[in-house]
């Protein structure tokens, strides 16, 4: 095997006690995982931010030939959560917020930045989008003249924001 710097990952077939066997390893726990997702990738999921997808038609499963060391270009790969707009990611719930979390990880991604400041104006501002006759989705909302955050929308104040999650 070859040595893997904290980022690396590797999918390689091997031999144990003259059988073939499959080692998906990394340089961290966290590439380790990255090369898990990475095998599943190999034969056909695709991970997006709102969930996977799974191949029509799944490939048969092998150990045999499996020869891949990945080493990203790019050291940072980050995220930024609560981007401070209406229809950005600070009007999202937290179930939302905690499914983009899961699929960050799949799609290896090394940093997520969540600024208080963001939140902060965000809330100082009362952010709410009208939501008036021409608004796209506006039946989803069920009649709402104002759309926020679902779990937001009553704090006021940063510390309301906090102890809101």
């Amino acid at each position: 095997m070859p040595k893997l710097a904290d980022q690396n990952h590797a999918i390689k077939t091997g031999k144990q006690d003259n059988q073939s066997v499959l080692v998906v390893t990394g340089g961290s726990a966290n590439a380790t995982l990255w090369a898990a997702y990475e095998l599943g990738w190999r034969y056909g999921v695709r991970y997006f931010l709102f969930g996977d997808l799974y191949p029509a038609q799944a490939s048969a499963f092998t150990v045999e030939g499996h020869d891949i060391v990945l080493r990203p270009s790019v050291a940072r790969r980050t995220w930024y959560a609560f981007t401070n707009s209406q229809a950005g990611t600070v009007s999202w719930g937290f179930d939302e917020h905690k499914r983009t979390l899961v699929q960050l990880t799949k799609l290896k991604y090394t940093l997520v930045i969540a600024r208080a400041t963001d939140l902060n104006e965000y809330a100082s501002a009362n952010n709410a989008i009208v939501v008036s006759g021409d608004t796209q989705g506006r039946t989803v909302l069920g009649g709402a003249r104002l759309f926020d955050n679902p779990e937001l929308a009553s704090a006021k104040e940063p510390s309301q924001w906090t102890a809101a999650h």
